[in-house]
């Protein structure tokens, strides 16, 4: 189902899944690598073997089996539906992600307002004056932290929070996204996803990319906002509808590695 928007690309991409039995809220987490360590904005492994047809695909997800999954297109009420939770986890790692801590620092986990290395999603991260949160010389602003958790209540922003401002995003939604920025921070969530509270069904859709999910059967296809963050991120030939299947993506044998940091799709 996701391959079909990526008709114009030709990679395998291989994850390999970590099954898990926890407790809590967390549902699932992916990861994919930064494609280099230089300072600036990267893609992710997966994304770079995407976009170029070259490397090895480096992604990984985890699924908690303590919560009740199904698995088919007729998703029980009580149940989570698993093939839009896979989709959402996969896009993580395609590049739907973020470098970002709470306290302003990114992968090299450089003191904040220090030079450091990002994922490309971040570029287009802003508060919303439009001011991106890393400037030029790739280090966060400081004097923008409080943005991070700036928080909303019923999708009202009385703060300074955090918007993602790439062109094809903002065309396709009419305004700059807003993105999931709770006061507290939240670990694994925040500012890797679309925002709950904007998004949420009445004044706009659920998108998949929101943070948080409910039971029962959920969204399974891409927003024309999604597409757009996709474009905006380096996926030029990215199709508003699936067709056909040109991006192989499989599912390795489940493993049993943790990664350094969960993207948590929380119930």
């Amino acid at each position: 189902m996701l391959a079909g928007y990526f008709t114009n690309y030709n990679a395998t991409v291989s994850f390999t899944v970590n099954s898990s039995n926890i407790g809590g809220g967390f549902l699932a987490s992916a990861w994919s690598n930064p494609f280099n360590s230089a300072f600036g904005f990267s893609p992710t492994v997966v994304q770079n073997l995407i976009l170029t047809g070259n490397g090895t695909s480096d992604g990984k997800i985890s699924f908690n089996f303590v919560h009740p999954w199904d698995y088919d297109d007729d998703v029980a009420v009580d149940a989570f539906d698993f093939k839009s939770t896979a989709i959402h986890e996969m896009l993580h790692a395609l590049g739907f992600l973020s470098a970002l801590n709470d306290s302003g620092q990114g992968l090299h986990r450089n003191a904040s307002g220090q030079p450091d290395t990002w994922l490309m999603y971040d570029q287009f991260l802003v508060d919303n004056s439009n001011t991106a949160l890393i400037d030029g010389a790739f280090a966060f602003k400081t004097g923008l932290l409080s943005t991070l958790t700036g928080g909303s209540q019923g999708g009202v922003y009385a703060g300074n929070v955090v918007f993602f401002n790439g062109a094809f995003a903002s065309a396709a939604l009419g305004q700059n996204v807003p993105i999931f920025s709770p006061d507290p921070w939240d670990l694994g969530s925040s500012v890797h996803h679309t925002d709950d509270t904007f998004f949420n069904g009445i004044g706009h859709p659920v998108l998949i990319m929101n943070a948080a999910t409910d039971p029962g059967a959920q969204v399974r296809s891409l927003s024309a906002t999604e597409i757009g963050m996709l474009r905006d991120i380096g996926y030029a030939d990215i199709i508003p509808e699936p067709t056909s299947w040109s991006l192989l993506l499989v599912l390795a044998a489940f493993g049993a590695a943790m990664w350094p940091r969960r993207f948590v799709r929380r119930a």
